[in-house]
């Protein structure tokens, strides 16, 4: 739901005129200004900027989603044009860079922060082209008093103090920001078509709708995730998502008129019925999380058997296990802190967490001496208690057969044990 800079030469294009966006908007100013024949107060500006204000259309464009990480779930973006002299921009509340000192470590705590980029309206329908992503514009039916209080917010926005904002996913986003800077900004009441009692999913299960091809992108998502993300949404929350605001704007009205005065698509449409763009199966899909998983489960009791066969312990391979376990729980323990509200609790952390690197040299040296370690008896509470969390929060795929693999190997020590001991 972004727009990456340095993504292509065209993106890279688009984030140095960002750069530029505040001198744009004077410039624009001025010239209506100058056009109109007056710079003699602010109450007359405002008149003369209501007048140019007639032959101003603002839209809401939506992207469709794209094949990476980042845009998913698609994307939206303002439209600002004026037909009276060509000038046409666009607005994107979507900018950030990889580039940025301590990107990943800032997305992690959710200490990023994302920027209003503005730029000519051709070059983001080119950069959406080249990615082959439909592109679909909705012209609100506005007055000029509501577009000249739009147009003031974005000046506003466009200031250097004011340009960059903290970004949450799931609660103040490119789609979000837009509809708020329009909303927010109206002199009428608009009304969405929908009702009170309507249920809507949660978090997680709404974006699995655009992950489902994505078997190790929806992982990723859904190991971060914790319960938080399994309540229900309201209607303004699932909003999120650019085609759900897409949608109810279709169906919302203002001053008793429909609030989209027409609908268009500026790049043909590249996603189906069900809300993911069509492909072909790719290497990700076939070896998914469970797959690898149950894999893994499969290899664990053939060691298993062969320990029993041969009557020894294969302890490196448990000093595999906990070492990888254990530096994943450190990643979970690290959201504990994070500013996003729906990753702090996760239940997973149960199954994954720091204990095994804190336990692994003391449980080797019992395991040579073919003692149990008390490394087993966790494993078992915590197994239990993490089947139990699971009526509160859903689980990154394969994640019960990853439990029932460390399971059987923490548990198939003791009566190892007992039989080399005899």
């Amino acid at each position: 739901m972004a727009v990456r800079a340095g993504n292509s030469k065209v993106a890279y294009r688009q984030y140095c005129i960002m750069r530029r966006f505040t001198a744009i908007i004077k410039l624009y100013i001025i010239t209506a200004l100058l056009s109109c024949g007056s710079l003699a107060n602010a109450q007359q500006n405002d008149s003369l900027l209501l007048q140019k204000m007639d032959s101003v259309e603002i839209s809401l464009i939506t992207v469709d989603p794209g094949q990476e990480i980042w845009n998913l779930y698609g994307h939206t973006a303002l439209r600002f044009h004026d037909l009276s002299d060509g000038r046409d921009l666009g607005i994107n509340y979507g900018v950030f860079s990889f580039e940025d000192d301590g990107f990943i470590w800032h997305f992690v705590f959710g200490t990023t922060d994302y920027e209003m980029g503005t730029f000519p309206m051709n070059l983001l329908v080119e950069e959406y082209r080249i990615e082959q992503r439909g592109m679909r514009e909705q012209v609100l039916n506005l007055t000029p008093q509501d577009k000249l209080q739009i147009f003031k917010a974005l000046v506003e926005n466009s200031r250097p103090e004011n340009i960059r904002y903290r970004y949450n996913y799931f609660f103040d986003n490119c789609t979000t920001r837009a509809r708020d800077i329009v909303e927010l900004n109206l002199t009428g009441k608009l009304r969405f078509s929908h009702s009170d009692a309507t249920e809507y999913p949660s978090f997680r299960k709404l974006i699995h709708r655009y992950n489902e091809d994505f078997p190790w992108a929806r992982f990723g998502n859904d190991i971060l995730l914790g319960c938080g993300a399994d309540r229900a949404v309201n209607f303004r929350e699932q909003q999120f998502l650019p085609h759900n605001l897409c949608h109810d704007l279709d169906s919302a009205t203002y001053n008793g008129k429909p609030f989209v005065k027409r609908s268009s698509w500026l790049l043909p449409q590249s996603y189906d019925e069900s809300g993911h763009t069509a492909k072909a199966r790719s290497i990700g899909q076939i070896l998914s999380p469970t797959v690898c998983f149950v894999a893994l489960l499969l290899l664990t009791i053939a060691i298993t058997l062969a320990e029993f066969r041969q009557k020894r312990l294969y302890w490196g391979y448990d000093l595999m296990l906990m070492l990888l376990t254990g530096l994943a729980g450190c990643v979970l323990t690290v959201m504990i802190f994070s500013e996003q509200p729906t990753v702090r609790v996760n239940f997973q952390l149960l199954l994954l967490n720091p204990l095994p690197l804190l336990m692994a040299w003391s449980a080797v040296r019992s395991w040579r001496r073919r003692q149990s370690h008390v490394i087993e008896t966790v494993c078992l509470c915590l197994t239990i208690l993490f089947v139990i969390a699971g009526f509160w929060q859903t689980y990154a795929d394969g994640m019960y057969v990853l439990a029932l693999t460390l399971l059987v190997r923490s548990q198939s020590k003791r009566f190892l044990f007992k039989r080399l001991n005899r």
